[in-house]
């Protein structure tokens, strides 16, 4: 944890920099909105069926501009993202949500023209925790059904800590400073560690995720 608190407050002096050395103004904003992933690769496309989770996110940026036109601009990024997959098996009524909460460290470089913007760049994740709930069928051994049950487990032993990924955007912002952005992430390596399946039985899966973002870049004076 310590290791993301330093990396995370090089990405918030890197604008104050960029300012010193190019006097063009530096801006902070907010962020929020909501997350759609899954998990993709060898054997996600049978039994149980795997399907998208919701989640949540939100955190704060800055711009910074990028020579005297600003059209370019570097921002990086400090996130708190919610992420994960559904399995699903109607036959036998089970149902269980992986859920992974992150702090992501995007560093991206866009462009911006007329109010649009488009950006790309890696990100960099670390796992805080999972909660990973399970919903199955009881049946005693006369094949009785008994009830729902519900388990739920938070071990992060077979997990990777940290996250690497690709990331793409593109969005408008008004004159106001309100932005509206569509997001896609794609990670470079399965969450698994040492060859344990953390993705039930999918060592070998990677997340993907698209996110809406509203955002809003505070007043600069």
């Amino acid at each position: 944890m310590k290791t993301v608190s330093l990396f995370a407050l090089g990405l918030l002096a890197a604008p104050v920099l960029s300012q010193a050395q190019t006097g063009q103004p530096v801006r902070f904003g907010l962020k929020a909105g909501a997350t759609l992933s899954t998990i993709v690769g060898p054997g996600t496309s049978g039994d149980p069926k795997v399907s998208p989770l919701v989640g949540g996110m939100g955190g704060v940026f800055a711009t910074v501009p990028l020579g005297a036109a600003q059209r370019w601009f570097l921002q990086p990024e400090l996130l708190y993202s919610q992420q994960g997959y559904r399995l699903s098996h109607p036959a036998t009524e089970y149902d269980a949500r992986f859920r992974s909460d992150y702090l992501k460290l995007p560093l991206l470089l866009g462009i911006a023209r007329g109010g649009f913007f488009a950006a790309v760049g890696p990100q960099a994740g670390y796992l805080v925790q999972v909660r990973n709930t399970y919903h199955s069928q009881q049946v005693s051994p006369a094949g009785v059904p008994l009830g729902p049950t519900e388990t739920i487990n938070t071990d992060l032993r077979y997990y990777r800590r940290w996250e690497f990924s690709a990331v793409a955007a593109v969005g408008y912002r008004w004159h106001c400073g309100a932005g509206l952005e569509l997001r896609y992430s794609d990670t470079f390596f399965s969450q698994s560690h040492d060859g344990l399946s953390s993705n039930y039985g999918y060592p070998n899966a990677h997340s993907l995720s698209g996110q809406i973002q509203a955002s809003y870049l505070l007043p600069w004076h």
